[in-house]
Protein backbone atom coordinates (compact mmCIF):
# COMPACT_ATOMS: atom_id res chain seq x y z
CA UNK A 1 0.00 0.00 0.00
CA UNK A 2 1.51 3.51 -0.91
CA UNK A 3 2.88 5.86 1.68
CA UNK A 4 -0.15 9.27 2.13
CA UNK A 5 1.52 10.46 5.02
CA UNK A 6 4.44 11.06 7.65
CA UNK A 7 4.55 11.38 11.18
CA UNK A 8 7.75 13.23 11.57
CA UNK A 9 9.55 14.07 14.91
CA UNK A 10 10.55 17.79 14.99
CA UNK A 11 14.14 17.93 17.94
CA UNK A 12 16.50 16.20 16.24
CA UNK A 13 14.73 15.21 12.86
CA UNK A 14 13.28 18.64 11.44
CA UNK A 15 15.91 21.16 13.32
CA UNK A 16 18.00 21.43 16.63
CA UNK A 17 17.62 23.84 18.33
CA UNK A 18 17.03 27.00 16.66
CA UNK A 19 18.74 25.94 13.62
CA UNK A 20 16.67 23.43 10.47
CA UNK A 21 18.26 21.08 9.50
CA UNK A 22 19.90 21.36 6.40
CA UNK A 23 17.43 20.27 3.41
CA UNK A 24 14.39 19.68 5.41
CA UNK A 25 12.29 22.49 4.71
CA UNK A 26 13.25 21.42 0.79
CA UNK A 27 12.20 18.24 1.90
CA UNK A 28 9.18 18.88 2.88
CA UNK A 29 7.92 21.00 0.57
CA UNK A 30 8.51 17.98 -2.00
CA UNK A 31 6.94 15.42 0.28
CA UNK A 32 3.93 18.10 0.21
CA UNK A 33 3.89 18.94 -3.50
CA UNK A 34 3.05 14.90 -3.34
CA UNK A 35 0.48 15.09 -1.59
CA UNK A 36 1.72 13.39 1.28
CA UNK A 37 0.07 14.69 4.81
CA UNK A 38 2.42 15.41 7.30
CA UNK A 39 2.06 15.70 11.08
CA UNK A 40 4.92 16.89 13.68
CA UNK A 41 4.65 14.49 16.75
CA UNK A 42 7.18 15.85 19.79
CA UNK A 43 7.12 14.51 22.96
CA UNK A 44 8.67 18.39 23.70
CA UNK A 45 6.09 19.75 25.85
CA UNK A 46 7.88 22.62 27.14
CA UNK A 47 5.92 24.67 24.25
CA UNK A 48 2.13 24.78 23.21
CA UNK A 49 1.22 23.68 19.57
CA UNK A 50 0.94 27.62 18.62
CA UNK A 51 4.68 28.36 19.64
CA UNK A 52 5.95 25.45 17.75
CA UNK A 53 4.00 26.45 14.92
CA UNK A 54 5.88 29.73 15.10
CA UNK A 55 9.24 28.36 15.33
CA UNK A 56 8.51 26.47 11.95
CA UNK A 57 7.07 29.41 10.63
CA UNK A 58 10.54 31.28 11.67
CA UNK A 59 12.80 28.55 9.54
CA UNK A 60 10.08 29.18 6.74
CA UNK A 61 8.32 25.59 7.18
CA UNK A 62 4.85 25.84 6.47
CA UNK A 63 2.71 24.17 8.74
CA UNK A 64 -0.76 24.66 10.20
CA UNK A 65 -1.74 24.25 13.67
CA UNK A 66 -3.87 20.77 13.28
CA UNK A 67 -0.15 19.24 11.52
CA UNK A 68 1.57 19.71 14.98
CA UNK A 69 1.07 16.96 17.76
CA UNK A 70 2.84 17.42 21.46
CA UNK A 71 2.57 15.22 24.62
CA UNK A 72 1.18 17.66 26.50
CA UNK A 73 -2.44 17.31 24.00
CA UNK A 74 -2.04 13.87 23.84
CA UNK A 75 -1.98 14.15 27.40
CA UNK A 76 -4.55 16.54 28.10
CA UNK A 77 -6.57 14.83 25.69
CA UNK A 78 -6.53 11.43 27.63
CA UNK A 79 -7.20 12.61 30.78
CA UNK A 80 -10.51 14.33 29.45
CA UNK A 81 -11.29 11.31 27.92
CA UNK A 82 -11.15 8.61 30.33
CA UNK A 83 -11.67 10.69 33.15
CA UNK A 84 -13.59 13.78 32.21
CA UNK A 85 -12.54 17.71 33.41
CA UNK A 86 -10.01 17.02 36.10
CA UNK A 87 -7.37 18.50 38.68
CA UNK A 88 -3.99 18.47 37.85
CA UNK A 89 -0.56 19.01 39.33
CA UNK A 90 1.98 19.69 36.92
CA UNK A 91 5.47 19.58 37.08
CA UNK A 92 6.57 21.04 33.66
CA UNK A 93 6.80 24.57 31.87
CA UNK A 94 3.94 26.81 31.75
CA UNK A 95 2.83 25.78 28.08
CA UNK A 96 2.31 22.26 29.48
CA UNK A 97 -0.37 24.43 32.29
CA UNK A 98 -2.02 26.39 29.44
CA UNK A 99 -2.54 22.92 27.36
CA UNK A 100 -4.16 21.43 30.20
CA UNK A 101 -6.14 24.39 30.64
CA UNK A 102 -7.53 24.53 27.00
CA UNK A 103 -8.96 21.01 27.67
CA UNK A 104 -10.94 22.11 30.69
CA UNK A 105 -8.77 20.92 33.41
CA UNK A 106 -7.65 23.18 36.41
CA UNK A 107 -4.25 22.73 37.49
CA UNK A 108 -3.72 23.17 41.20
CA UNK A 109 -1.38 23.01 44.04
CA UNK A 110 -2.35 19.88 46.03
CA UNK A 111 -5.24 17.56 46.51
CA UNK A 112 -5.03 16.99 42.70
CA UNK A 113 -6.59 14.01 40.42
CA UNK A 114 -3.51 13.62 38.09
CA UNK A 115 -0.19 14.47 38.45
CA UNK A 116 1.38 15.31 35.30
CA UNK A 117 4.94 15.83 34.40
CA UNK A 118 7.63 16.41 31.81
CA UNK A 119 10.73 18.45 31.12
CA UNK A 120 10.60 21.25 33.61
CA UNK A 121 13.79 23.95 33.91
CA UNK A 122 13.23 24.43 37.22
CA UNK A 123 12.85 21.39 38.72
CA UNK A 124 14.03 20.98 42.61
CA UNK A 125 13.58 19.05 45.44
CA UNK A 126 10.20 20.83 46.62
CA UNK A 127 8.71 19.85 43.28
CA UNK A 128 9.93 16.43 43.70
CA UNK A 129 8.28 16.29 46.98
CA UNK A 130 5.11 17.64 46.43
CA UNK A 131 4.70 15.33 43.22
CA UNK A 132 5.13 11.89 45.22
CA UNK A 133 3.05 12.91 48.10
CA UNK A 134 0.06 13.79 45.20
CA UNK A 135 0.87 10.54 44.30
CA UNK A 136 0.91 8.62 47.22
CA UNK A 137 -2.50 9.92 48.10
CA UNK A 138 -3.86 8.49 45.56
CA UNK A 139 -3.51 10.60 42.41
CA UNK A 140 -2.93 9.45 39.01
CA UNK A 141 0.78 9.24 37.53
CA UNK A 142 1.51 10.58 33.81
CA UNK A 143 4.57 11.18 31.79
CA UNK A 144 3.87 13.26 29.21
CA UNK A 145 7.62 11.15 27.65
CA UNK A 146 10.76 9.51 29.09
CA UNK A 147 12.81 10.71 26.72
CA UNK A 148 16.80 10.32 28.88
CA UNK A 149 17.86 13.61 26.66
CA UNK A 150 16.87 16.07 24.59
CA UNK A 151 19.42 16.94 21.36
CA UNK A 152 21.11 20.67 21.01
CA UNK A 153 23.61 22.16 19.24
CA UNK A 154 26.66 20.58 20.17
CA UNK A 155 25.46 18.29 22.99
CA UNK A 156 22.59 16.94 24.73
CA UNK A 157 20.62 18.17 27.92
CA UNK A 158 18.83 15.91 30.63
CA UNK A 159 15.07 14.81 29.25
CA UNK A 160 11.89 14.42 30.69
CA UNK A 161 12.66 10.72 31.62
CA UNK A 162 15.38 11.91 34.59
CA UNK A 163 12.54 14.19 36.30
CA UNK A 164 10.02 10.88 35.65
CA UNK A 165 12.38 8.89 36.55
CA UNK A 166 12.88 10.69 40.20
CA UNK A 167 9.40 11.13 40.79
CA UNK A 168 8.72 7.48 40.57
CA UNK A 169 11.68 6.30 42.61
CA UNK A 170 10.44 9.03 45.29
CA UNK A 171 6.34 8.04 44.89
CA UNK A 172 6.92 4.09 44.78
CA UNK A 173 4.50 4.23 41.29
CA UNK A 174 5.70 3.74 37.52
CA UNK A 175 3.87 6.39 35.55
CA UNK A 176 1.79 5.86 32.09
CA UNK A 177 3.93 7.38 29.65
CA UNK A 178 1.20 9.10 26.55
CA UNK A 179 3.94 10.11 24.54
CA UNK A 180 5.77 7.99 22.10
CA UNK A 181 6.20 5.16 22.05
CA UNK A 182 3.07 4.80 23.51
CA UNK A 183 -0.07 3.36 21.63
CA UNK A 184 -1.79 6.49 23.44
CA UNK A 185 0.28 8.62 20.80
CA UNK A 186 -0.04 6.76 17.91
CA UNK A 187 -3.75 6.61 17.64
CA UNK A 188 -4.18 9.97 18.69
CA UNK A 189 -1.59 10.93 15.29
CA UNK A 190 -3.51 8.28 12.71
CA UNK A 191 -6.95 10.27 14.20
CA UNK A 192 -5.06 13.86 12.86
CA UNK A 193 -3.93 11.74 9.68
CA UNK A 194 -7.28 10.11 9.21
CA UNK A 195 -4.74 6.88 7.51
CA UNK A 196 -4.43 3.60 8.51
CA UNK A 197 -0.81 2.48 9.71
CA UNK A 198 -0.01 0.64 6.44
CA UNK A 199 -0.29 3.84 4.57
CA UNK A 200 2.45 5.95 7.36
CA UNK A 201 6.33 6.27 7.42
CA UNK A 202 7.35 7.10 11.07
CA UNK A 203 10.00 9.52 11.06
CA UNK A 204 12.50 10.37 14.00
CA UNK A 205 15.90 10.34 15.26
CA UNK A 206 15.19 8.25 18.28
CA UNK A 207 14.94 4.22 18.08
CA UNK A 208 13.34 3.62 21.67
CA UNK A 209 10.74 6.43 20.83
CA UNK A 210 10.33 7.19 17.09
CA UNK A 211 11.33 3.75 15.58
CA UNK A 212 9.48 1.38 18.49
CA UNK A 213 6.00 3.12 18.13
CA UNK A 214 5.86 2.95 14.29
CA UNK A 215 6.82 -0.63 14.66
CA UNK A 216 4.64 -1.74 17.44
CA UNK A 217 1.87 -0.78 14.22
CA UNK A 218 3.63 -2.31 11.69
CA UNK A 219 4.60 1.63 10.09
CA UNK A 220 7.10 1.50 8.05
CA UNK A 221 9.96 3.57 10.02
CA UNK A 222 13.03 5.62 8.95
CA UNK A 223 15.84 6.49 11.49
CA UNK A 224 17.76 9.91 11.01
CA UNK A 225 20.66 10.77 12.25
CA UNK A 226 20.61 14.05 12.56
CA UNK A 227 20.03 14.10 16.26
CA UNK A 228 20.84 11.70 18.77
CA UNK A 229 21.06 8.26 16.89
CA UNK A 230 24.27 9.78 15.45
CA UNK A 231 26.88 7.37 16.05
CA UNK A 232 24.48 4.51 17.28
CA UNK A 233 25.36 1.12 16.70
CA UNK A 234 22.66 -0.28 14.47
CA UNK A 235 23.33 -3.52 15.04
CA UNK A 236 23.24 -3.82 18.42
CA UNK A 237 19.36 -2.63 18.48
CA UNK A 238 17.22 -5.34 19.40
CA UNK A 239 14.58 -6.25 15.90
CA UNK A 240 11.59 -3.92 18.01
CA UNK A 241 13.63 -0.70 17.43
CA UNK A 242 15.47 -1.57 14.32
CA UNK A 243 14.21 0.99 11.57
CA UNK A 244 13.49 -0.17 8.01
CA UNK A 245 15.44 3.09 6.91
CA UNK A 246 18.15 4.76 7.70
CA UNK A 247 19.30 7.81 6.43
CA UNK A 248 21.54 10.90 7.43
CA UNK A 249 18.84 13.18 7.32
CA UNK A 250 15.13 14.20 6.56
CA UNK A 251 16.12 15.76 3.42
CA UNK A 252 16.95 12.32 2.62
CA UNK A 253 13.11 10.77 3.36
CA UNK A 254 11.45 12.05 -0.19
CA UNK A 255 13.87 8.87 -1.42
CA UNK A 256 12.36 6.76 0.79
CA UNK A 257 8.79 7.17 -0.59
CA UNK A 258 10.19 6.68 -4.26
CA UNK A 259 11.79 3.02 -2.96
CA UNK A 260 8.40 2.07 -1.04
CA UNK A 261 6.61 3.12 -4.10
CA UNK A 262 9.05 1.29 -6.81
CA UNK A 263 9.57 4.44 -8.41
Amino acid sequence: MPIKGLIVDLDGSVYIGDKPISGALEALEELRSKDIKVLFLTNNATKTPQEYLEVLESMGIKASIQEILTSSVIAASYIRRVRGPSKVFVVGTKALEEVLRSHGHEVVPSNSDVVVVGLDFSFDYQKLARASREIRRGAKFLATNTDATLPLEGGVMPGAGSIVKAIEVASGVRPLVVGKPSRIAMREALTRLKLRPSEVLVVGDRPETDIKMGRRFNCLTALVLSGVAKGLTLERLPESLRPHFVVKSLAEVPKILKIARNE
